[in-house]
């Protein structure tokens, strides 16, 4: 192995020459918005813009995104900075340094702003900004001429397909997606759109989708971008992106350089290949076994949260003392926890290890990873070691459904009308998603979960169900015992609904105006309950179920764990098969308004 060194040696040469050709920042600043209300301390905030600036830098280094704070009422200041997927960390750093300082140097002494760079972007206020509605919108249309007749009219159809393109697979891919496409024999289009990670899937897409219609007025422009609070969108003529996986770059011109790159990779591939043949064999079989057990988390970790240091959460949670805890169930304790730079989060310490159990650990990660959307709590971000598994949720104290559903006198606040709108409000967010917390949480787990952990796309559409019930009787479907019975409240719900006494379903303090759209929300709810995954509806139709009156519904059958009950027929239902899932066998309901 006299030439290992030296073999070494040469790839690492030509691995840094490939890094320095592709490197590109994107440092130029494309718009500034700068806040006018000055600070009332400005040495005070420019020393707590510095103290989160440190803390978003180092998340910033590690996953291209960051947010934190620092210091108290008024000259507080809460940061939020992100790079473009497609930049290396090293490039990410200089965009967000770059921003950083511009930022400062721009604004001060106004109390924050934003700056967007071609790379990355940063956010600055005085209060915490991290969920309010997108409302800043700016469009740059660029100044580069536009082409010939023909031309000009490909060009225009190739940016239209390139956008349309990336509003649905840019939520999809994490927030973060690239194209191109040739769009004559000497013009390519380039097109990137990017969301900020503190945006949901929804919102992400909704962003997108409306940032495309303001930016197709800048055609026949051969540039244009367009950023908001939510999300960046960018099309060009030219060759802006880095190469990544997720970038299609086609050149009708490839440099001399990438000439002797091309040909001196390919002479070491060729050298190497005999020896790296059965380390890269072993390499990718033990990659797809990982993957299979659910051991590879590493892209999964790095599309939708952070990850946190054990020591900064036993910190934050006073070494896990019984004063911080909120909760425990059969499987983990919450605590509540305060990081340094004074945000509250609930802490859930799971009792199974990642070296132990990583499948499961896989799976909840996967599940809560997936589901970011207004209705629910947000998922920060989790710890995992070999021996201990941490996740990170944003804390709201008192905001909880549960506070007012299942309290005697705050449910009265909750009227139809509201409890409506919560139910489809919950649907439409779920539609999109794969999954939602609730589903492997006790009391919402569907039977085939509980029996043998399968997991399916219809566990969301079970939890729904319980969800509805539980909403519309203001009883919880985990405390839920009448008697000394197995009964629960979806089996108890199916029972009356069967024997026609819906009224002994909801809450006795409802004051019902329509009864026959209490009955059709019941009637979906014990169809996304029913045992067999196949028989539920999926969430798309649920919401079409729930809202067109002239939409049959289909007999539910029995949910989990009904025992010993003398079926009864629904009054003016006719149909030759009852037990066929696709029986449309229903009676008629009225519009349910919200």
């Amino acid at each position: 192995m006299i030439m290992a060194d030296p073999l070494l040696s040469f790839l690492i040469l030509i691995s840094s020459l490939i890094q320095l050709t592709n490197a590109n920042p994107r440092k130029e600043v494309v718009m500034l918005n700068c806040k006018t209300t000055t600070s009332q301390n400005l040495t005070q905030f420019l020393q707590n813009y510095e103290a989160s600036g440190g803390m978003v830098k180092s998340e910033v280094s590690r996953n291209l995104f960051g947010y934190g704070s620092a210091g108290v009422p008024p000259n507080n200041v809460y940061l939020m900075a992100q790079c473009h997927g497609d930049l290396p960390i090293a490039d990410c750093i200089t965009c967000f340094q770059e921003s950083y300082d511009f930022l400062s140097a721009a604004c001060t002494p106004g109390i924050g702003g934003r700056v967007f760079l071609d790379g990355c972007f940063i956010r600055a206020e005085n209060y915490s900004f991290y969920n309010d509605p997108s409302s800043y919108s700016e469009a740059f249309c660029g100044t580069s001429k536009g082409k010939e007749d023909e031309e000009q009219k490909k060009f225009n159809e190739v940016v239209k397909q390139l956008l349309d393109y990336l509003v649905e697979k840019t939520p999809k891919n994490g927030g973060f997606g690239t194209m191109s496409k040739k769009a004559s024999r000497k013009t390519e289009v380039h097109a990137l759109a990017i969301c900020w990670k503190l945006t949901d899937n929804v919102a992400c897409h909704t962003c997108l989708d409306n940032a495309v219609k303001s930016i197709l007025r800048c055609l026949p422009l051969t540039e244009a971008r367009i950023a908001t609070d939510n999300c960046f969108l960018r099309y060009s003529d030219y060759p802006f992106l880095n190469p990544s996986k997720d970038s299609r770059i086609r050149s009708s011109f490839v440099p001399l350089t990438s000439y002797v790159l091309v040909i001196s990779i390919g002479c070491m591939v060729a050298i190497s290949l005999g020896v790296l043949a059965g380390s890269i064999l072993h390499a990718r079989v033990h990659k797809w076994q990982s993957k299979v057990k659910g051991i590879d988390m590493d892209s999964l970790l790095s599309k939708r949260c952070l990850t946190f240091e054990y020591s900064t959460l036993e910190k934050a949670t006073n070494f896990f003392s019984e004063m911080n805890k909120l909760g425990e169930g059969a499987s983990s304790i919450v605590f509540k926890a305060c990081l340094a730079d004074g945000r509250e989060v609930a802490v859930k310490r799971l009792f199974i290890s990642y070296k132990s159990r990583s499948d499961e650990i896989y799976n909840e990660l996967y599940i809560v990873t997936q589901a970011q959307h207004k209705n629910l709590v947000r998922f920060l971000g989790c710890c995992l070691t070999n021996d201990v598994t941490l996740f990170v949720y944003e804390y709201l104290p008192l905001t909880s459904l549960d506070n007012f559903l299942f309290d005697p006198e705050r449910k009265k606040e909750l009227d139809w009308k509201k409890r409506f709108k919560i139910i489809t409000g919950i649907a439409e967010e779920d539609k999109s998603l794969t999954h939602t917390p609730i589903s492997g949480t006790l009391g919402y787990m569907a039977p085939e979960y509980m029996a043998d952990g399968q997991i399916n796309e219809k566990l969301d559409v079970y939890s729904f169900g319980v969800l509805v019930l539980e909403i519309i009787s203001s009883i919880q479907n985990s405390k839920f015992k009448q008697d000394e019975s197995l009964d629960t409240l979806v089996t108890t719900a199916w029972k009356h609904f069967k024997s026609n006494k819906v009224m002994e379903i909801i809450d006795e303090f409802l004051e019902i105006d329509d009864m026959e759209c209490v009955t059709r929300v019941i009637h979906v709810g014990l169809l996304c309950t029913q045992r067999s995954p196949s028989l539920r509806p999926t969430m798309t139709k649920v919401i079409k179920m729930l809202t067109q009156k002239d939409m049959h519904l289909p007999t539910p059958s029995k949910p989990p764990f009904v025992c010993n009950y003398n079926e009864l027929s629904l009054p003016s239902v006719s149909c030759k098969n009852p037990s066929e899932p696709s029986c449309s066998c229903s009676p008629h309901y009225s519009d349910c308004e919200a």
